[in-house]
């Protein structure tokens, strides 16, 4: 005769098993919150370095304010500074500024002959190859004045020019 077990076959419930998925369960969510934590206080110390960085730079930008406060009365101040702009006004106009601008600009083939200057007037003689490289001398050297260039003579197959000006 054949006997056929016919009972249940395949894994046994049993109430060890159910402990193992709530611990690990447990660890999971441990592991979880414990990352929550450490990233929130990563994220507070990003934060409270950036705060310190900027109260320093506050800190700074305050001092140099302090550094750069008025030193009296605006109206003294603002006397004194029309004082200086009149005086390199003046200094700007002085003849040798202009001889100084006349000789920046000179072009190659130029040569200032003579030179006669008052505080923002003056007349000057040059020996040029033609009347274009006089005027672009001019205009460098004596830009925004009002004045008037005559050819005076032909000396060497070269021009001599007067120009006198006004500012």
């Amino acid at each position: 005769m054949l006997r056929v077990n016919l009972g249940r076959k395949g894994p046994r419930f049993r109430a060890f098993d159910l402990w193992k998925a709530v611990a690990a369960g447990l660890v999971l969510l441990l592991v979880g919150q414990a990352w929550t934590w450490y990233a929130w206080q990563r994220h507070d110390e990003r934060r409270r370095e950036e705060t310190s960085g900027l109260e320093a730079r506050l800190a700074e930008l305050e001092r140099e304010s302090q550094a750069l406060a008025l030193p009296g009365d605006p109206q003294v101040l603002a006397g004194a500074v029309i004082v200086r702009n009149d005086w390199l006004r003046e200094k700007a106009r002085s003849p040798a500024q202009d001889l100084a601008r006349l000789e920046r600009f000179r072009p190659p083939a130029g040569e200032l002959i003579r030179f006669g200057a008052t505080r923002g007037a003056g007349t000057l003689g040059m020996l040029v190859s033609d009347t274009d490289t006089a005027m672009r001398w001019v205009n460098a050297a004596f830009p925004g004045a009002k004045g008037r260039v005559n050819i005076d003579e032909r000396r060497q197959g070269m021009l001599t020019v007067t120009f006198a000006w006004t500012e």
